[in-house]
Formats: C-alpha cells, sequence, structure tokens
C-alpha cells in the first residue's frame, strides 16, 4: 500500500498492509522476543520439576482425588514442554510488543497480574465440574503457580532487558 492508498487513520494505527520490499519493522518474533521464551521456558520447565515433582510431590499426591486411569505411568515431557513454551512466548510478546516491560521486578509483577487470572479460570473450572483437588491444593496451587510463573516474568523481562541502557 502507498501512502496515497492509506487514509491518515490507517497509517496512524497499525492495522494496515505493509506491502514492500522493504523488511516491516513490526514482525511477530524478534530475537529478544525468541531468546527470552527460550531461556523462560528452560526456567519454567526445571523450576516446575523442582517445585511439583520434589518438593510438593508428595503434598499433591495427598491432596488429589485418585482414579484408576486418571494418571499415565509416565508423563509426557513434550507436553509438559509444549505447555511451558505457550505460556513463556505469551509473557514474552506482552512484555516486549505492549508493555515493553525489561526488568526482573516489573516481569515478575505483570507475570503474576496475567497468570492469577488465568488460573483461578482454570482451577474453578476443573474443581466445579471434577472431584479431582481439595479446596487445599487449589489454593496452594494458585499461590505456587503465581510465585512460580512470577520468577519465569521476571527472567523473561530480564533477558529482554539485558544489554540495554537506562535512559537518564
Amino acid at each position: 500500500w502507498s501512502s496515497d492508498v492509506c487514509s491518515s487513520d490507517l497509517r496512524s494505527s497499525r492495522a494496515y498492509l505493509h506491502v514492500s520490499s522493504q523488511t516491516p519493522k513490526r514482525i511477530i518474533m524478534n530475537k529478544k522476543i525468541m531468546l527470552s521464551t527460550i531461556v523462560g521456558t528452560v526456567v519454567y520447565f526445571f523450576g516446575g520439576f523442582l517445585v511439583y515433582g520434589l518438593a510438593l510431590m508428595d503434598f499433591y499426591q495427598k491432596n488429589t482425588n485418585h482414579f484408576e486411569g486418571l494418571l499415565k505411568p509416565e508423563p509426557v515431557m513434550t507436553g509438559i514442554f509444549g505447555s511451558k513454551l505457550a505460556m513463556v512466548w505469551l509473557l514474552a510478546y506482552i512484555f516486549n510488543r505492549w508493555t515493553h516491560t525489561k526488568t526482573f521486578g516489573d516481569g515478575f509483577i505483570k507475570a503474576v497480574i496475567i497468570n492469577v487470572p488465568i488460573m483461578i479460570s482454570y482451577d474453578l473450572y476443573f474443581k466445579s465440574f471434577m472431584n479431582l483437588y481439595t479446596k487445599t491444593l487449589v489454593v496452594t496451587d494458585l499461590f505456587v503457580g503465581a510465585v512460580l510463573l512470577g520468577i519465569v516474568g521476571g527472567v523473561v523481562a530480564w533477558v529482554q532487558g539485558y544489554g540495554e541502557q537506562k535512559a537518564g
């Protein structure tokens, strides 16, 4: 589209189609999003293992109702990794494109703000339809998940801000 074809309203918003021989300034993935997603996913994956697989494993076992065939003999690690990758990419994209979050503290807070409503939604949904978890587990899961993803969000933001000079 040339500037004479696009109205000024369309050019001022980011909703116009960019067709030219030059590379558009805004692309879906950039190096900071990719690198922070990779680092954040590794932190989230291994952090989840340490928290849920080691530290709180007995607590989760005790507060989960077990049914025949509920759990697989071995978890599908690629599925777990993929779920972590999706959540971390969401944080990386939001931090890079919308909120310009580049410090650990800001990333922690914003990740908690993003994650808590998602966790409440899922935990209440499953608690409403299934007799799977105790109330204690649901509340604990909310706090533990918020802290874990807060740390991951802090790492994602820190990676995105790494090497940049502070203004002022």
